[in-house]
């Protein structure tokens, strides 16, 4: 009697992660990821067990932490730092639970201070956006400068005042004033420049009065007596007095003498002329004698010469058109133009104008064997022909003739019958 037991081989993997080696239990070390080692050991039954390897080799990683900031930095080790460094390290645990190794680059720029020192007048608007109206040293503002950190900037101001001053001035026609002529009355502002740069503005009040002058035209008969002086001759004479505001009045006498005057006034004109409120028909010298406003005799002759506006009648008949006076006319109709005369007057022509057409008569068409004898004229081919006649009234009569001509033609024959023949 068998009493038999059979164990067998078992098999197994073995499923690792590490990072970077490994030493497996067949002793060797593993530096990457395997999975078709093999070993073999004893199972609890005297058997083979064999294991098979199934690793994944993780490696620890390195970085370096590039960092740039103003006058001090608290890195991940928890150290705040005060100067550039990039030796520091620090160990993390990376995605894979391997050691992740990262260096620091530390680059530490450092706030600046300055002094912005500025003398203004009046008032300063300051990079802070504030104006300012008085003198201040202890406004800041913070920039940033060129590493990106804080640029502190301390304001020293001093603020100086503009001046003003105003001058009341009255004079006649003209003044000088800080190198500048002046002639009209105004409010005038010049600017200088203070000890301290500063605008220094002068308001200057002026009142301009001026010399006044004076023209009085006179016309007088025989003489003239003005401010104490008889004038006997024609001419300008001036008399300088003093105005209510202290300036020169002047006054100018434009003085003319008049005697009994004869003035001709040689007219051409046509038909009629119209003169002093009277309609004159006929040539000839006329005279009116005025009175000037001083009761001086003013003779006024018109010599007149008057020309005749002429009318011309024309009637024309004309076929088709009629050329007048640069016109052509195509019309009947009454048509006018006016000329001028050799005494420059109106030269008016009209015309009666009757445009009468040519006719165009009617067509004769007519068949006939050779020829055919039309208007004195043989005509031999058939055709359109035309013949222009003169109408009643003088124009042209155009006829047609439509004509086909049929040619006459002759047949010789030649018989040669024995008994007899017979034709046609």
């Amino acid at each position: 009697m068998l009493d038999l037991t059979i164990n067998y081989t078992t098999t197994g993997i073995d499923v690792i992660s590490a990072c970077d080696n490994y030493i497996w239990i067949d002793g060797i070390t593993y530096t990457s990821s395997n999975n078709a080692a093999t070993h073999t050991l004893t199972n609890s039954v005297g058997c083979d067990s064999v294991v098979t390897l199934d690793l994944t080799i993780n490696y620890t990683t390195t970085g370096t932490d590039v960092i740039s900031a103003c006058d001090s930095y608290t890195w991940i080790d928890g150290i705040t730092y005060t100067s550039t460094n990039n030796t520091a390290q620090d160990t993390l645990v990376n995605a894979d639970g391997c050691d992740s190794i990262v260096t620091l680059d530390l680059r530490l720029n450092y706030t600046n201070y300055g002094t912005d020192v500025i003398t203004s007048c009046d008032s300063y608007t300051w990079i802070d956006g504030i104006t300012y109206t008085s003198s201040n040293n202890t406004a800041t503002d913070t920039l940033t400068n060129v590493d990106g950190c804080d640029s502190i900037v301390t304001m020293d101001m001093t603020i100086n005042y503009s001046v003003a001053t105003n001058d009341s001035l009255v004079v006649c026609d003209v003044t000088s004033w800080n190198g500048n002529l002046y002639t009209t009355t105004g409010i005038y502002v010049d600017t200088l420049q203070t000890v301290h740069g500063c605008d220094s503005i002068v308001i200057l009040d002026l009142t301009i009065n001026y010399t006044s002058s004076t023209l009085f035209t006179l016309i007088s008969c025989h003489d003239y007596l003005w401010n104490g002086n008889l004038y006997t001759n024609s001419g300008f004479y001036v008399d300088t007095l003093l105005s209510i505001n202290g300036c020169d009045s002047i006054i100018t006498l434009s003085l003319i003498i008049n005697e009994v005057t004869v003035d001709t006034i040689i007219v051409n004109s046509c038909d009629f002329y119209s003169w002093r409120g009277n309609i004159y028909n006929q040539s000839g010298i006329y005279q009116d004698t005025l009175q000037s406003v001083l009761g001086c005799d003013s003779i006024l002759l018109l010599d007149l010469t008057l020309g005749n506006s002429t009318f011309t009648n024309d009637s024309i008949t004309s076929c088709q058109n009629y050329l007048w006076n640069g016109n052509t006319y195509n019309l009947s109709g009454i048509y006018t133009n006016t000329l001028s005369s050799t005494q420059g007057c109106d030269s008016v022509v009209t015309l009666y104008l009757t445009i009468i057409n040519s006719i165009q008569g009617d067509t004769l068409s007519v068949s006939e064997c050779d020829e055919f004898i039309w208007q004195g004229n043989q005509y031999y081919q058939t055709g359109l022909y035309s013949d222009t006649l003169l109408s009643n009234s003088g124009c042209d009569s155009t006829i047609y003739l439509n004509l086909t001509v049929n040619s006459s033609f002759e047949i010789d024959e030649y018989v040669d019958a024995c008994l007899s023949y017979s034709w046609n």
